[in-house]
């Protein structure tokens, strides 16, 4: 299966639109939540409204959804790690409806539990073609216990695991399954700002390297609060921002925030999850005007990213981040030369070349400088505005954190 016809049954979206997504939906105690613009975010994950216990407040949400044209990734007890019954009357009409984007069915499961992964998701083929199995992995940092066991396998004090057991633990997932796409969380703000963690662009050029090779997407989960004040920091704007921008370096199909409101068992217990898009009462916080501005230039990118194949990474600055050497390009089509600071992605599509420029500092703004080998006509999206070049050299300032896409055309003004 090839990346681009997988997305049609892989993506819980159109072909033509990247998946943003919001962990999690609006909990009960929000009898005011009031608000209907969900600002670009076209997917959102249940946790409340479980099938079958909850099937009228759960058809609510998928009617609310639709009128707002939003897609909902459904959870239900019987299509989940332990229980699969997918011949239920509720999953038969649920499954039809308009706003059902698929089920979730686990999240950062380890190896034990990849063979009835990939029953289950056999059995939910068998009865729908066009709807999403959702289900996320951990991250390189996670203990090797999790990488056998899961998530809930975690131990206090133990160490975190080795990159040596997570490619075991992709590789089996990879084999076992035969999945339709990859998603995972990685957080990398940890510490006192501006500190990254140094595994980021390792994590993100392992999980591309796999997925090309199965010829699937990927998709990621992105850090916007914090749950341990004493080692995982509140990442300010630009820090999404970032986030955002790496894993759309690295092709990424698919942006998902974590989280966008707080589980209502933490609402209750105080504030586990800190500095979420909206707060315990679904008011806004200042992080979702900055959200705001990420998902217009994502839908404004969106249909040229779901359509590139990545290809590399161009620009001097990539060893000061850590940037696996074999990932690197010397050029790129045209492309000659991305200056320092800034490290641009590339791509190709069926209609040529297309680079992803990115302001690695969460400091400073800097100066993207391309330089190409003949002139060249492109133009350059972000945010809402597209506007054209003609040069052999290209600049634009870019913010902390911030990206930009450059697509190249002929001289007859068709991309290429």
């Amino acid at each position: 299966m090839d990346g681009m016809s997988s997305l049609s049954v892989a993506s819980p979206l159109s072909r033509r639109k990247m998946l943003i997504g919001a962990w999690v939906a609006p909990a009960p105690h929000m009898k005011q939540y009031n608000n209907k613009n969900l600002i670009g975010i076209n997917c959102i994950y249940a946790l409340y409204e479980k099938f079958p216990e909850y099937s009228t407040s759960a058809f609510q949400a998928l009617d609310y959804c639709e009128k707002y044209g939003i897609r909902y990734l459904v959870r239900d007890k019987n299509c989940e790690l332990g229980s699969v019954d997918l011949d239920t009357p509720y999953f038969r009409k649920y499954i039809r409806h308009p706003a059902c984007a698929g089920v979730l069915f686990a999240d950062e499961p380890g190896i034990e539990q990849f063979p009835m992964i990939r029953d289950a998701w056999a059995k939910f083929r068998e009865k729908t073609k066009d709807k999403t199995f959702f289900l996320n992995l951990l991250p390189v940092y996670a203990q090797n216990e999790q990488f056998l066991r899961g998530a809930a396998a975690w131990q206090f004090g133990r160490p975190r695991g080795t990159k040596e057991q997570y490619k075991h633990y992709i590789e089996e997932y990879l084999s076992v399954v035969q999945p339709e796409y990859i998603s995972y969380d990685y957080y990398p703000m940890e510490g006192e700002f501006p500190n990254i963690t140094s595994d980021h662009f390792w994590q993100l050029s392992y999980i591309r390297k796999k997925t090309l090779e199965g010829g699937i997407p990927f998709y990621c989960f992105i850090q916007c609060c914090t749950w341990d004040r004493d080692l995982v920091r509140n990442p300010i704007g630009s820090e999404i921002v970032w986030q955002v921008s790496s894993a759309l370096l690295y092709g990424c199909k698919g942006i998902q925030y974590f989280t966008f409101l707080n589980p209502y068992e933490e609402a209750l217990e105080g504030t586990q999850f800190y500095g979420n898009l909206m707060d315990n009462n679904g008011n806004a916080t200042e992080k979702l005007s900055v959200v705001k501005n990420i998902n217009v230039h994502l839908n404004g990118i969106g249909a040229d990213m779901l359509e590139g194949e990545h290809l590399g990474i161009m620009g001097d600055a990539a060893s000061l981040w850590n940037i696996p050497p074999e990932d690197m390009l010397s050029s790129c089509g045209a492309l000659e030369g991305v200056e320092k600071p800034c490290i641009a992605g590339c791509f190709r599509s069926e209609g040529g070349f297309m680079y992803y420029v990115m302001n690695p500092s969460l400091v400073d703004t800097a100066e993207a400088r391309l330089s190409f080998r003949e002139k060249v006509s492109g133009k350059v999206i972000r945010r809402e505005k597209t506007e054209r070049f003609c040069d052999n050299t290209f600049r634009a300032q870019v913010a902390p954190g911030e990206g930009i896409l450059v697509r190249i055309y002929d001289d007859k003004g068709i991309l290429k």
